[in-house]
């Protein structure tokens, strides 16, 4: 615990610094990128474990996805998807979606051609 809580208040301590620093960091330039966005709604029991009602489980959501929407914006060579039927952890609900999305990734980076956009 004390090394612990030494190193979380000196990151505590870095934070205005970091968001300083990043301020003039939000460009990827065109390098490529694929945001997968879990859009599952959340259970009933995971609702009411953090305590939330399902509006505050929506408006949750909503406002997750802006924030990807805006990380997609640091490209000019990006993709944000929505996963609707896949959990915080996509990789296990959804492996056919980001195995895709890698290999967009790759593929972009091996042949030079900007990321296809879903339909």
């Amino acid at each position: 615990m004390p090394m612990s809580l030494a190193a979380l208040v000196s990151e505590a301590k870095a934070l205005a610094a970091t968001f300083a620093a990043m301020r003039h960091g939000l460009s990827l330039g065109n390098r490529p990128l694929v945001l997968l966005t879990a859009a599952e709604q959340m259970s009933a029991d995971e609702l009411a474990a953090m305590s939330m009602t399902p509006e505050q489980g929506r408006q949750k959501l909503a406002a997750w996805v802006a924030l990807q929407d805006d990380e997609a914006r640091w490209s000019t060579n990006s993709r944000h998807q929505l996963v609707p039927d896949a959990s915080h952890y996509i990789q296990f609900d959804r492996p056919d979606v980001v195995a895709r999305a890698v290999r967009d990734v790759v593929d972009s980076i091996r042949n030079s051609v900007p990321l296809q956009h879903e339909e």
